[in-house]
C-alpha cells in the first residue's frame, strides 16, 4: 500500500484523438521513464471505463493519476474521483498528457498539446485546485455528474451528442456536428433560477461555464474562472436560427 501511495497510475484511452493515443502509447511510456515516473497503467476498454479504472486505482491507494486522453477521459476520472470514498479528494492530484478531439480543458490551464511538454508540466510538480460543478437531477433517477470545464444544456448538448458520432473526423466534427443541429434542433423550454432571478421561455440553450473554452477552442461564457467559486452562465433565448 505504501508502494502504492508514491506511484502514479496512467489512465489511457486507446480511442482518444482518432486512436492516437494507443499509437503514441510506447513514446509516451518512454518519457514517463525517461522523467523517472514511477507509474503503473492500464488501458480503457469501453465508456465510462476510465471512472471504473479511477475506483480501482484509488481502491489500492494510487493518489496521484495521469489521464492520457481528451475530455471525455479526464471528465470520467474526474467523476471518479468525486463520486469515491477512499481518500479525501483535495488529496488526489490528477495530471493530463492530452490527446484528444478537442482537449478544451488543457487550454485554460496552458497545458501544451506536446507530449513531452505536457510530461515537463506534470514533472514540475504544480498544483491547482479549482472548482468543481455537480448536476442534480430532480428526478432522482440518475446518479449526480460532476463537470470541471463546462455544462449545457438544449443546442450545445446536442451538438455534442452528434460530435460524439463523429469523432473519428478530428476537429471538423464540432464543424459540422453544429451545421447539422442548426437544422434539426427545437427551441425548448426551460425556468433558470440563480439567487432569486428567475429566467424562463423558449431557450435555445444554457450554458454554465467553469473554464474558458468548448468545443474544440470556443469560448461560449464570457468571463469564466475556475478558482472564483462562481459559475459563469449564458442562456440564449428563442433566436432564429
Amino acid at each position: 500500500m505504501e508502494q502504492a501511495l508514491n506511484k502514479w497510475f496512467v489512465i489511457l484511452n486507446p480511442t482518444s484523438g482518432n486512436n492516437a493515443s494507443k499509437r503514441l502509447w510506447p513514446e509516451i511510456k518512454r518519457l514517463l521513464a525517461y522523467y523517472e515516473f514511477d507509474f503503473d497503467y492500464a488501458f480503457t476498454e469501453y465508456e465510462r471505463h476510465s471512472t471504473e479504472l479511477t475506483y480501482k486505482a484509488l481502491e489500492l491507494s494510487y493518489k496521484k493519476i495521469i489521464c492520457v486522453g481528451g475530455d471525455g477521459t479526464l471528465h470520467n476520472i474526474v467523476n471518479g474521483i468525486m463520486t469515491q470514498n477512499y481518500f479525501p479528494t483535495p488529496d488526489i492530484h490528477v495530471g493530463v498528457i492530452p490527446i484528444g478531439t478537442g482537449n478544451d480543458w488543457v487550454r485554460t490551464f496552458k497545458i501544451s498539446r506536446h507530449i513531452e511538454s505536457a510530461i515537463k508540466t506534470i514533472k514540475r510538480g504544480r498544483v491547482l485546485t479549482q472548482d468543481i460543478g455537480v448536476i442534480d437531477f430532480i428526478t432522482g433517477t440518475s446518479p449526480s455528474v460532476y463537470f470541471t470545464n463546462l455544462a449545457g444544456a438544449g443546442f450545445d448538448g446536442f451538438v455534442v451528442s452528434k460530435v460524439t458520432k463523429m469523432k473519428y473526423l478530428g476537429k471538423i466534427a464540432y464543424l459540422l456536428g453544429a451545421l447539422i443541429s442548426i437544422f434539426s434542433f427545437k427551441n425548448f423550454n426551460s425556468k433558470v433560477t440563480i439567487d432569486n432571478e428567475q429566467v424562463s421561455g423558449k431557450t435555445l440553450m444554457i450554458l454554465i461555464g467553469l473554464c474558458r473554452y468548448s468545443g474544440g477552442g470556443m469560448q461560449l461564457t464570457n468571463k469564466p474562472n475556475p478558482f472564483d467559486g462562481k459559475f459563469d452562465v449564458s442562456i440564449a433565448q428563442n433566436l432564429n436560427k
